[in-house]
């Protein structure tokens, strides 16, 4: 549980879990990466608890984000949420809507498959139902497997450098998994089958933000055996959230309090976090959520003047300005290693080159990311190039052949140079220009690896995906790819073909549209989607999408001009994912059930559920749609297209059944978005008539 003394009310967090719920889990690895304060509510009865009942009535389940007094559902769906409401920690999701998409394939297959397969493999009847089992489930490791390396791309995490979506989504099956190796007496991630697996599997667990709420395994173990199966819902939570911070005992200056107000990706706050670890002070880091939208009361307290962060609190006192808190720190705590050099003239040469960090570094670099056009970027990158062969001479001077401009220890100058390695990683992955090389400034080069692998920097400073990353997100630096050509895999009366064809008009995106024929898969089919071989599929230049939710979300991210598909508030966006989700688990499986009973009692038994799953979006539509005709108000969104799907299919159902699904006594809102929605210009020229659906549900069911 993180610390919640003075949070707003509105931004109060709570999550409802069990330890035994992987899912569970994956929420609070989220919340830990981007170190978010909440409360961890035990929920011992899931089933019965009031809460659980309270905030999720469709459902009934764990977890249950609650920020504020909205509750957000469903594993993925909140790991989405956490990760669009809190920018501040590395970021979960990619920024490009490829990877965004492609992240979001391999989870839905994890948990369609996966586990899945580990409850195949735990309830088997016989053996060979066991047999069958286990090979279903090695294969899907086989697959994780492929999908590592590529995603990797030869780094630690599926996500890169740091724990992404899919890591999240996979890491949380690997406390179930490691239970049923121990009763299956099968290993399915070994280092001969599946290395990198293996490996990462390692560093999952030992991941800052995975280590305090990852299981025991013997726990886990005993757990099973109390509940006489081998539950696929098993993991474990343990401790608070833990923040990024470094905490050592002060040796002078103790007696009062130290606070550090910043934010992760500032490179003037890592000033501060470097010193403040040189010197083994013992202090609490407050995480500034962004300081561009909005300024916490303590930080407009503590530095009323400029209102930045960083600001270094002791005891009463506010220090401002990243290199005058280096200086206080060096100051206040005299009694570990100097950070400023002794010698008076070398003192004032440290803090002249400091300065020109400060002016002629930074200004630099700013001029090559803010350059208009070609020209001025490379008027500005040989500015900058001048700058760092400026350092290079003082580095070879100030460092006495030592590995640090401070000789052999980390000192004032590499403090304040140490800020610009971050950005510096950014403008050259942007630019393609490598600002420093072994060839103008070989002594730079060196020292910056040998600085970011120091234990006093390494365990602040953001890698060069991260900062990346946060420089796409932050100013819209990722590369859209607009001019590809588009093509859409489909099939006529396919309601999910249907949802990705209305994404394309509503965006006004020109495609080729590519008929397949049910019997039989096109060569283009099974390259483009291997894995379910099934319509939609979403090709864009040398890149295919698939999942029908999943391409109408990639659709709405990458070509991002108006209509927006999504809402734009992270709360609206999980419930229209939510109930998304819900259309296409609930909604589908009744409508299939009542269109496949064998008889008219199992028909009408049917029938009843899918009243329920009706009368419950019912309920949806009038919170979503705020007196407008459409979910998502006065134009079409995620939620009208999610559920656009099954209109066809329900009115197919209707006659069949002779049952009307959606009338004016218990949907009277529904009734009347359907008749919006099969109108809509968007619309109306891919979805086939009542009529049409009909005499294809004859043939294709051979009904009469």
């Amino acid at each position: 549980m993180g610390l919640l003394s003075g949070v707003n009310n509105d931004e109060y967090v709570r999550l409802l879990g069990a330890w035994p719920s992987p899912f569970v889990l994956r929420t609070r690895i989220a919340l830990n990466l981007k170190r978010v304060p909440y409360e961890y509510l035990e929920e011992e009865d899931t089933l019965n608890s009031e809460s659980v009942l309270n905030y999720n009535p469709v459902h009934k389940q764990i977890p249950i984000l609650i920020h504020g007094n909205k509750p957000i559902r469903e594993s993925l769906n909140i790991v989405m949420y956490v990760d669009e409401t809190w920018l501040s920690g590395p970021p979960i999701l990619p920024s490009d809507p490829f990877d965004r998409a492609v992240a979001r394939f391999w989870d839905v297959y994890i948990d369609e498959h996966c586990f899945t397969s580990i409850n195949g493999v735990a309830v088997a009847k016989d053996e060979e139902e066991r047999k069958m089992a286990i090979a279903k489930l090695e294969q899907c490791m086989a697959l994780l497997e492929e999908t590592f390396q590529e995603c990797s791309k030869g780094r630690g995490f599926f996500g890169g450098d740091n724990i992404g979506f899919i890591d999240i989504g996979f890491g949380s099956m690997l406390g179930p998994l490691k239970v049923l190796e121990k009763f299956s007496g099968v290993k399915f991630i070994h280092p001969e089958n599946t290395p990198g697996l293996f490996n990462w599997a390692d560093r999952f667990y030992a991941h800052e933000a995975v280590k305090p709420v990852m299981p025991d395994i013997e726990k886990l173990v005993e757990f099973a055996r109390l509940n006489k199966k081998t539950d696929s819902s098993i993991s474990r939570d343990t401790t608070q959230i833990k923040k990024r911070q470094k905490t050592e005992m002060a040796q002078n200056g103790s007696n009062n309090t130290v606070k550090l107000i910043g934010t992760w990706s500032s490179p003037f706050a890592l000033r501060a976090r470097i010193a403040l670890h040189l010197k083994s002070v013992e202090y609490e880091y407050i995480e500034e959520a962004d300081v561009l939208k909005s300024k916490s009361d303590l930080l407009l307290k503590s530095n009323p003047i400029h209102k930045k962060v960083p600001v270094l609190i002791h005891g009463d006192d506010s220090i401002c300005e990243s290199l005058n808190i280096v200086q206080y720190v060096d100051e206040a705590w005299p009694s570990k290693l100097s950070i400023l050099p002794s010698n008076p003239r070398e003192r004032a040469s440290a803090r002249f080159w400091a300065h020109f960090v400060d002016g002629k570094g930074f200004e630099s670099i700013d001029a090559v990311a803010g350059a208009k056009d070609d020209a001025g970027r490379m008027a500005a990158a040989g500015n900058l190039m001048e700058s760092l062969a400026a350092l290079e001479e003082a580095f070879q001077k100030s460092s006495k052949g030592g590995e640090f401009f401070g000789g052999e220890n980390i000192g004032y100058v590499d403090i304040a140079c140490g800020a610009i390695v971050g950005p510096l990683s950014v403008i050259e992955a942007f630019s393609g220009v490598k600002f420093l090389s072994q060839d103008t400034t070989p002594g730079l080069v060196q020292w910056a690896e040998r600085f970011r692998a120091h234990e006093a920097v390494k365990p602040y400073m953001p890698t060069v995906a991260e900062f990346v990353e946060f420089a796409k997100q932050k100013f819209n630096m990722a590369q859209s790819g607009l001019n590809s050509t588009v093509k859409l895999l489909g099939t006529w009366g396919s309601p999910f073909a249907l949802r990705a064809q209305v994404a394309l008009h509503l965006k006004s995106v020109e495609y080729e549209y590519m008929e397949e024929v049910l019997n039989s898969k096109s060569d283009l089919l099974l390259e483009s989607n291997p894995i379910y071989k099934k319509v939609p599929v979403l090709i864009h230049g040398d890149v295919s999408v698939c999942e029908s939710l999943n391409i109408v979300q990639y659709i709405d991210e990458s070509w991002p001009s108006d209509p927006s598909i999504l809402p734009s508030h992270p709360s609206d966006r999980a419930f229209a994912r939510f109930w998304a989700h819900f259309v296409d688990g609930k909604c589908f499986e009744t409508i299939n059930e009542v269109a496949g009973a064998k008889d008219n009692d199992v028909r009408m038994a049917m029938a009843g559920n899918l009243t329920d799953c009706l009368t419950s979006l019912e309920e949806a539509f009038q919170k979503s749609s705020k007196g407008g005709y459409l979910f998502g108000g006065e134009n079409i969104g995620f939620l009208d297209i999610a559920c656009g799907a099954m209109v066809g299919p329900l009115s197919v159902v209707e006659v069949f059944s002779g049952v009307k699904f959606l009338n004016e006594d218990t949907t009277p809102g529904m009734l009347q978005w359907a008749e919006k929605f099969r109108a809509h210009e968007a619309v109306e020229p891919y979805l086939p008539t009542v009529a049409e659906f009909l005499e294809f549900a004859k043939k294709k069911f051979n009904v009469q």
